[in-house]
């Protein structure tokens, strides 16, 4: 889904009336990263949702939508240094929103690995 620059900046320029509320959520061209799996992003409401290989989704509110516009205008970008670089930046808020059957999941494994094994007398 390629969008050129001038569509991004009239989706930017969209004003919501009280009374409606616009769920946009857009997906970045697909690109290789050792860190990010998939990323979500909503340029109207300044939000990404960012899922990593480990299996944890968190959601950023307050990104830059300048930032979230570049991501999407620029398919060679590295998804991870873009997370780094917008993500964390100073004011943006995150929140886990990983499913809570991917740690039931994970903590079932660990409890396997750590079950003692008792050697044969």
């Amino acid at each position: 889904m390629g969008l050129t620059l001038s569509q991004i900046a009239t989706m930017l320029s969209l004003r919501a009336s009280p009374s409606v509320v616009y769920h946009f959520i857009m997906q970045p061209k697909p690109r290789t990263s050792t860190c990010v799996t998939s990323i979500d992003v909503s340029p109207l409401t300044g939000t990404a949702i960012v899922e990593f290989h480990t299996g944890t989704r968190y959601e950023y509110n307050n990104v830059s939508r300048r930032a979230i516009t570049n991501l999407l205008a620029q398919p060679n970008m590295s998804l991870g240094f873009w997370v780094n670089a917008n993500c964390k930046a100073k004011g943006v808020k995150c929140r886990e929103i990983t499913p809570a059957s991917f740690y039931k999941h994970k903590l079932a494994k660990v409890r396997l690995v750590q079950e003692p094994v008792l050697p044969n007398v």
